[in-house]
């Protein structure tokens, strides 16, 4: 009987110590989706600044993303959000995650993709843009796009 106690003390221990390791990487985990965003949200702002190319560097970047935002739109009088992000878990390769933005601006509308290899220390490997007016399959909750804000 004694072995029986026993047994059940470090099984009960052991799930545990699993449950709390599961809870401190989940949350390890938000928090990188949330400085991951921060970090999205000063790029996407800064993107017709002459800050845009050093935080973009290391990027491939579409050149009529930044020659529009620049020289032909008004990237300061945007109207817009942060829609949604999408992990994209890559059997033999990094994982990556996009955070998509939608905007409408003076000369269109563009739906900005801003793609990261996931790990502790995040690197923006890709910027891609589209309109808005395209289905995006990375979208998860399409309710939160701009044409369907009232």
């Amino acid at each position: 009987m004694r072995d029986y106690k026993d047994l059940l003390l470090w099984l009960t221990l052991a799930v545990i110590v699993a449950s709390v390791a599961m809870v401190g990487y989940q949350a390890w985990q938000m928090s990188l989706y949330d400085r991951m965003l921060r970090r999205s949200d000063r790029l996407v702002a800064q993107l017709d600044t002459p800050e845009a190319e050093r935080l973009l560097k290391g990027a491939t970047v579409q050149p009529a993303l930044l020659d529009s935002i620049t020289n032909v739109c008004d990237w300061a009088g945007r109207d817009g959000q942060f829609v949604d992000y999408f992990s994209r878990d890559k059997r033999g390769a990094p994982d990556e995650v996009a955070y998509i933005y939608e905007y409408y601006l003076d000369c269109d509308s563009v739906r900005i993709l801003l793609n990261y290899v996931w790990s502790s220390d995040p690197q923006l490997v890709s910027v891609e843009w589209e309109p808005i007016e395209v289905a995006n399959e990375l979208i998860l909750f399409p309710e939160k796009q701009l044409k369907y804000r009232k």
